[in-house]
């Protein structure tokens, strides 16, 4: 999802927070904060030693569409479940997104001249983003032009919200760097942003790293750090140190985030509150 969406789902609602749970939640927010460098809630402690930015990872992570290997890192750090930001807070409305933004793409060169309800159908209907008065309205627009009327008039005073259920397509979505448009499946290990190199990632980091901070400080730092225990599991030496832009491969076994969490998860499991 682009950067403003990011940034205000960021400042606004934590991801761990079930509204059953509000004392649980608390609890467990004030338990994670103040441990220093070793606080999960750290940002910096996260980002890498080399050059102070989260890891690259070469593709997405698994975990948030798998309930299996959900529980076995949930189960791994002793988290309630509850904790664990549900994909359709994020990994979904990312690529439903994406998906209206590529579908967009497709038609621009075209320049084609269409009722805006007609865009409607083509571009949110595979993508299941309610138009809302878009939807009926017969004004000729470019897609271009529809695509800025949607995130004027719809994403933007409306709120983002599905016609249904979206359904991941089978033919996976093109993704491209946020910084030099350029293909790629590689993405910020924390927020997930788009880049094809670490290069890119750091020439994008003055505008980046504050949305990027939030996103991990409310709460983003338990899908970051599933997400880091899936890669450590499933890539290779070399491809870690790529990812952490480290050249001493022993500064990759400074990633253990089970680790990190021990001490907290003792006091957490402890509270009466759960």
């Amino acid at each position: 999802m682009g950067k403003k969406s990011r940034r205000n789902r960021g400042e606004k609602a934590g991801r761990c927070t079930a509204s059953s749970n509000n004392g649980a939640a608390a609890s467990f927010e004030a338990l994670m904060k103040g441990g220093g460098t070793d606080d999960i809630t750290d940002f910096r402690a996260f980002c890498s030693c080399v050059d102070g930015m989260p890891p690259l990872w070469p593709r997405p992570p698994s975990w948030p569409f798998d309930p299996k290997l959900t529980k076995k890192f949930a189960d791994k750090m002793k988290l309630p479940i509850f904790c664990v930001n549900p994909p359709e807070q994020q990994r979904i409305p990312d690529m439903a997104h994406r998906h209206f933004k590529y579908l967009i793409k497709q038609h621009e060169k075209d320049a084609d001249v269409r009722p805006a309800s007609e865009w409607a159908a083509v571009v949110c209907g595979p993508s299941c983003w309610n138009p809302f008065h878009l939807g009926s309205d017969p004004t000729p627009c470019t897609s271009t032009e529809f695509e800025s009327r949607m995130n004027k008039e719809v994403f933007g005073e409306i709120g983002f919200r599905f016609t249904r259920p979206y359904e991941i397509p089978k033919r996976p979505i093109p993704t491209f760097c946020d910084k030099c448009s350029k293909e790629c499946t590689s993405e910020c290990g924390c927020c997930g942003e788009k880049y094809c190199s670490r290069k890119c990632m750091n020439k994008d980091w003055s505008k980046h790293r504050r949305t990027c901070e939030l996103v991990y400080e409310q709460e983003g730092y338990i899908d970051a750090l599933f997400t880091q225990m899936e890669m450590k599991e499933t890539l290779t030496e070399e491809e870690l140190k790529l990812a952490q832009g480290v050249n001493d491969a022993s500064k990759v076994e400074e990633m253990k985030p089970e680790a990190k969490v021990e001490s907290a998860v003792k006091a957490i499991v402890q509270c009466e509150s759960w």
